[in-house]
């Protein structure tokens, strides 16, 4: 059996200053004898904070949303199974679940591997099963990681830990091998990508590696429903200050933390259709359920109806998998980059 995962909150934490995280190592971190996950130097937990349910969570359109965020889509069993879905589609049209070079330290062992916004834990799960000898441990503000979490068979060298990244990372610097993250332009602000990047800097060791996985849309090839609900979206990102998905700057903002070479972006085209076969149409049914997730706060943008978003969707899903459409696609990208020698 794994680790436990640990909630932490900001009323939980010391600091030193506004901007300072305190972040003295602690056997207390994991409740649990893994040595090689206590070993990581995350932060001291002075205390735990327990939140009521009632208080986290909210529920609109029959769905359950975190109420400690601007995150639109839901927190509940719909969105973990579709998460665990889209994780499978991303595996097989990268053939693999990583590009960057790390495969032979993996599985050498001792690599530490860190996910920030893990969602599910269903990437940590893959990776920590296939390479048992490396350590990994996810984290998100959000306990859906909980079904992989509380399962007797989770491997041991798995944990997760309950916490806001936008908080700072809560581990020593030079601590991680590897470190991925995947699908967050619409959890982070401008000004907090510059936050991670930077703490991505300092929690990676010298010689390390930094993956992070995101969408490039450009609504060119959507159909004209599609292009709705991609529009309304994209709405959203600028009023809430996120870059869109068709104008992420990431070489840029990589580049200007000093801290990273060999940057390299590598892209595949996903076909979103009949056109794309059998896994052409799972991804629409990904993206249609997508935007179905989205409706308390896509609707008002939209500036409809439930009936009226309810018949926008089943208009979208005839056209995205009608054979009439023979070219929709979205762009999957992978960012890698290798933390250079340069000091924190």
């Amino acid at each position: 059996m794994g680790v436990k995962a640990t909630k932490v909150t900001t009323n939980s934490i010391k600091r030193n200053s506004d901007s300072d995280v305190s972040r003295n190592t602690t056997d207390s971190f994991f409740e649990d004898t893994s040595s090689s996950l206590s070993s990581l130097g995350a932060l001291s937990l002075y205390e735990f904070t327990i939140t009521s349910n009632f208080d986290t969570y909210l529920y609109l359109d029959g769905r359950k949303f975190y109420n400690i965020s601007s995150y639109i889509l839901p927190s509940d069993v719909m969105e973990t199974r579709r998460s665990d879905f889209t994780h499978e589609l991303y595996k097989r049209r990268w053939y693999g679940n990583f590009s960057s070079p790390v495969d032979e330290l993996l599985k050498s062992g001792g690599g530490r591997v860190l996910e920030c916004g893990c969602g599910s834990g269903r990437w940590s799960y893959d990776m920590a099963v296939n390479y048992p000898n490396s350590t990994f441990i996810g984290l998100d503000m959000v306990p859906t990681f909980s079904d992989i979490n509380n399962d007797d068979n989770k491997p041991s060298n798995l944990g997760f830990l309950e916490y806001n990244i936008c908080d700072g990372l809560p581990f020593e610097e030079a601590t991680f091998d590897f470190l991925f993250q995947r699908s967050m332009i619409i959890s982070l602000s401008k000004p907090q990508w510059n936050i991670m990047l930077n703490e991505f800097a300092r929690t990676l060791k010298p010689g390390g590696w930094l993956e992070l996985m995101e969408l490039n849309i450009n609504d060119i090839s959507f159909t004209k429903t599609a292009r709705k609900f991609q529009r309304a979206l994209n709405t959203y990102l600028e009023i809430d200050d996120h870059y869109s998905f068709h104008h992420f700057p990431i070489h840029n903002l990589l580049r200007t933390t000093n801290k990273f070479n060999s940057v390299r972006l590598i892209e595949k085209k996903v076909p979103i259709g009949s056109w794309g076969g059998e896994f052409g149409l799972k991804v629409a049914d990904v993206l249609i359920e997508v935007y179905e997730g989205m409706k308390p706060t896509i609707k008002q943008i939209m500036n409809v109806t439930d009936s009226e978003f309810d018949e926008l969707i089943h208009k979208l899903s005839r056209e995205i998998k009608s054979p009439l459409n023979n070219y929709m696609y979205i762009t999957s990208v992978r960012i890698i980059a290798m933390r250079n020698s340069e000091p924190w």
